[in-house]
């Protein structure tokens, strides 16, 4: 059975630039909220109907826990069309990051799961499910080398961060 492979082949993650996150500052680490705007790709499986990866965008919101520990929880939304068929992707869910230092590179596991809600349409019929799933992954954040912090959106700074991650999703359980 090929249930684990039921969301599509991979999600990546790429954080937006600019003022979106709260990042620790040295070696010691910022307990304060973050926000975390994503630009999403979606590639999901021929049995979805639609052989072409899609696009979406996420919203993500966090805080580290310990120096080593960040969580972070929200939706995406994701979508993609091909011979007629529409298919769309909703995602809420949490994940806890490790952190393995909060220097200006910053590297990270993380593990998390969800809920997803996957719609198909065609001309002559509809479909939705709605399924948990969990997710894995590794990335890593960049801190500018001028920037003293990262500061959250609607801060006044002209500091920059930038955040890349890559993982897959699979549903947790199937009927």
């Amino acid at each position: 059975m090929n249930h684990f492979k039921k969301l599509g082949i991979a999600l990546a993650v790429i954080g937006c630039g600019g003022p979106a996150a709260v990042l620790a500052q040295g070696v010691t680490y910022n307990p304060s909220w973050y926000l975390l705007p994503s630009v999403n790709v979606i590639d999901p499986e021929s049995h979805f109907g639609v052989d072409k990866r899609g696009e979406g965008v996420g919203l993500r919101m966090g805080k580290p826990l310990a120096p080593n520990w960040d969580i972070q929880f929200g939706p995406t939304y994701s979508r993609t069309r091909d011979n007629g068929v529409r298919y769309q992707q909703n995602t809420l869910g949490a994940d806890m990051l490790y952190m393995f230092s909060r220097e200006r590179f910053r590297p990270f596991l993380l593990g998390g799961a969800g809920a997803e809600y996957d719609k198909g349409q065609r001309a002559e019929f509809s479909w939705h499910k709605t399924s948990p799933y969990i997710s894995g992954g590794a990335g890593f954040n960049i801190r500018s080398p001028t920037a003293s912090s990262c500061r959250p959106t609607g801060a006044a700074s002209t500091d920059s961060c930038a955040t890349a991650s890559s993982g897959a999703t699979a549903p947790a359980m199937t009927t």
